[in-house]
């Protein structure tokens, strides 16, 4: 069965996703707003793949992440 896929577009805590995506510890901090971590690990955790867009002024450049069921895009602000 194909897992259902869901984006996430809104600030979010990267930290939060630093041990789920291959590099994370390059991840930026991105907001430090932790309610949308936690709906996006649940979602995990649920069995859904995620895939998360969120800005940040500490890239000058659209940079991407990816894990086995979560990717981060991180868009310049």
């Amino acid at each position: 069965m194909t897992k259902l896929h869901i984006a996430v577009c809104a600030p979010v805590n990267l930290p939060d996703f630093r041990s789920l995506v291959k590099e994370g510890d390059t991840l930026p901090d991105g907001y430090l707003f932790p309610f949308t971590g936690e709906l996006v690990l649940e979602y995990i955790k649920q069995g859904c793949r995620v895939t998360v867009c969120t800005l940040s002024k500490s890239v000058s450049k659209p940079c991407y992440w990816y894990g086995t069921d979560l990717d981060v895009v991180v868009i310049p602000l």
